[in-house]
């Protein structure tokens, strides 16, 4: 009985290691998420910048260019949003299947060992 404890034991061990190596990972996908979007905010200011230039110059030149230009920003940072919490979504999604592939291994197998009390 004292060995099949030590593997129940083994087991339990095993399953919350790898369940907070699974919450690290969620935290540093997080993290690495935050930090894309603080990267790319820069990036937006300055397409912007370019968008009001662009307006701005063809906008004299070409009638209506100047709501095509609007429409084509908006639409961006929609999508680059869209993007974002969908990347977001898959990490979220992903670490969550993992966790749950692990509770229901370290489950099935401590089924399998009837002699283990649950």
């Amino acid at each position: 009985m004292a060995f099949l404890d030590s593997i129940k034991n083994l087991f339990d061990s095993a399953k919350k290691g790898i369940e907070t190596v699974a919450d690290k990972a969620h935290d540093i996908a997080e993290e690495a998420i935050n930090q894309a979007k603080e990267a790319a905010v820069p990036l937006i200011d300055k397409v912007e910048e370019y968008a009001e230039i662009a307006k701005e110059k063809v906008g004299t030149y070409v009638p209506g260019a100047e709501e095509v230009i609007e429409k084509t920003m908006e639409t961006a940072k929609e999508k680059f949003a869209e993007f974002t919490n969908q990347a977001e979504q898959l990490t979220n999604d992903a670490i969550e299947t993992v966790k749950e592939k692990i509770h229901n291994f370290t489950a099935d197998e401590t089924d399998k060992s009837p002699d283990i009390e649950k």
